[in-house]
């Protein structure tokens, strides 16, 4: 068996609810569904939100172990709009979340989000491409993967969803100097990778590109 253990100790985990909204709600719309499984199944106060105010004045706290990006409402058929704009008002976003991973900081980010990674700089520029994605099954949303690296613990999710990812899309990612730990079965798309060590600023970055804490 494989578990994570958190002590019930406060903010050991951000999740990034950015103050842009859309009808009234967060566009980075995942962060609800971490919300709900984390007072399901943590320990009360174990996790804090972060936005774009609170980057702009300061670092993370230094509690803070895994920092959440979650997938952001799209503007039409546009993944990259409400990211983009979340630097566009937060200049220094990428310097705090820097700091972060230098001090050993893990950030999880799934569905779109990946597009936030290649906005700090740990994938190169274009390595994300929306137009060219993998799409789902239409009735199920599941696409399909296999596992490259059955040693990492990411790997170990197999074993309860078995060979698929509940997605709305996998896009195409240059996962450059990334551990891929799935790809999607079609055509060999990235859809679990990790970046560590320089290749991270010193932490770590797990990027998912499907959505399965919504499904």
């Amino acid at each position: 068996n494989y578990s994570i253990q958190y002590k019930p100790n406060n903010y050991k985990i951000a999740i990034f609810r950015s103050k842009i909204t859309r009808n009234n709600n967060t566009v980075s719309w995942g962060a609800l569904y971490f919300k709900n499984m984390f007072d399901s199944y943590l320990f009360d106060n174990i996790y804090y939100f972060v936005n774009e105010d609170d980057l702009a004045k300061g670092n993370i706290n230094s509690s803070t172990q895994l920092l959440i990006i979650p997938s952001f409402t799209l503007d039409g058929d546009d993944n990259k709009h409400y990211i983009d704009s979340v630097f566009e008002i937060c200049p220094d976003i990428k310097k705090r979340l820097d700091n972060y991973l230098q001090t050993g900081g893990s950030i999880y980010s799934e569905g779109n989000a990946v597009y936030f990674i290649e906005k700090l700089g740990y994938l190169p520029n274009g390595a994300v491409d929306f137009d060219n994605s993998v799409l789902p099954d239409p009735v199920t949303n599941l696409i399909e993967i296999n596992y490259e690296n059955s040693t990492n613990p990411l790997s170990f999710m197999q074993s309860t969803v078995g060979g698929f990812l509940f997605a709305n899309a996998c896009p195409a990612v240059n996962a450059v100097n990334a551990e891929i730990v799935a790809k999607c079965a079609d055509n060999d798309v990235p859809s679990v990778f990790v970046l560590s060590g320089i290749n991270a600023g010193g932490g770590k970055i797990i990027c998912n590109t499907g959505i399965p804490t919504i499904g």
